[in-house]
Parts: structure tokens; sequence; C-alpha cells
């Protein structure tokens, strides 16, 4: 240990490295464990962004349930004109709720099957547009399903957001105290020298 100029008003230097383990030093330390808040911390807001996706495709479902909700009973008029309309509005609540939860995933696939389902109010043939009171029935409980998946999805994904909260917690609480455990022999030191 060398400490040059103690008493004289000069710094006090000291030489830790004859305390710590072979080839381990408190800027090593601190780097991994930098490192590892790192990792953790882009792994917490990668769940963060999913979970937000979640809430804008539930909210994009609600809308959705609520616009077949609405014509629950069917769409069953004699006017083929209010009959197209509506189909219409449904199949747009259908493709925002695609485009919101994505087309290529297995519940925009579920979503593109129910909009197979809806007449195409630009199809000629399709008139007079109708769909049955069973049909919607069957089409909301399609949508509910959907968005039951992504609840459940939700759900999981909160669970590991709290675990890795609860590793970035003791990842802290581990380097604060290796950082103390290294430093606590210069502290003795210090405390020991009488100026």
């Amino acid at each position: 240990m060398n400490v040059p100029g103690a008493g004289n008003g000069q710094p006090i230097q000291t030489n830790y490295a004859a305390s710590m383990p072979p080839g381990l030093t408190v800027d090593a330390l601190l780097t991994y464990c930098q490192t590892r808040l790192d990792g953790l911390d882009a792994q917490i807001k990668q769940y963060f962004t999913d979970q937000q996706k979640a809430n804008a495709d539930q909210q994009a479902l609600n809308e959705a349930i609520s616009s077949f909700t609405y014509h629950a009973s069917g769409i069953t008029n004699n006017d083929p004109s209010a009959n197209a309309n509506a189909c219409n509005d449904l199949r747009n609540a259908l493709q925002y709720a695609i485009n919101k939860v994505g087309g290529n995933t297995p519940t925009g696939q579920k979503l593109q099957a129910l909009m197979g389902r809806i007449p195409d109010p630009h199809d000629s043939h399709a008139s007079p547009w109708q769909v049955s009171e069973n049909e919607m029935k069957s089409c909301i409980d399609g949508l509910k399903a959907a968005q039951s998946d992504i609840t459940a999805g939700s759900e999981l994904t909160m669970i590991q957001l709290q675990a890795l909260n609860s590793k970035r917690q003791m990842a802290i609480q581990l380097c604060t105290n290796l950082v103390a455990s290294f430093c606590e022999p210069a502290a003795k030191i210090v405390s020991n020298i009488h100026v």
C-alpha cells in the first residue's frame, strides 16, 4: 500500500489491486454490471413495447366488437343499400383490427377468416348483402376469442416484465454490494489515518 503525502495536505493515493482477485478491478466490475443492466433494460423496453401494442390491439378489437354488436340481430333489411353500408362498416372495422394486430399473425389470420364471412359491398354478386343473426353471433364470438388470445398474451408479458424488473433490482443490489466490499478496505485505511 502506498500512502504518499499523508498528513502534508497532498492527495492520498492507494493501490487496491492487492485486495482484489486477480484480473478483477472495480472498473471491470462496473463494466460488467452496466452491461448486465443494459441487457435487462433492453428486454424491459421490448416488453413495454409489446404491452403497448397489445393495448392498441385490444382497443381495435373492442371497436370491431362494438360494430358487430350494433348489428347483433343480423343485417337483413329489405333495402340492399342499407345492407351494403352496414357490411361496409363491419368490413372497415375488421380491416382496422387486422391492420393493428398484423395480417400475418395468428390473430390477424383469424380476423381475415371472419372478413370472408361478411359480404363485400363492392361485389354485385353478394347482393342483397345480408348476414343472418347466427352468422353475426358467430363473428362476435370469433372476435371475443381473438381478444381473449391477446389478453392472455398480455398477462404473460406482464408476468415476464415483473420478473425482469426483479432481476434488474437484484443486479443493482449485487453491483452495489460488490462495489461496497471492494471499497471497504480503502475506507478502513482512510479512517485509520490520523492527520
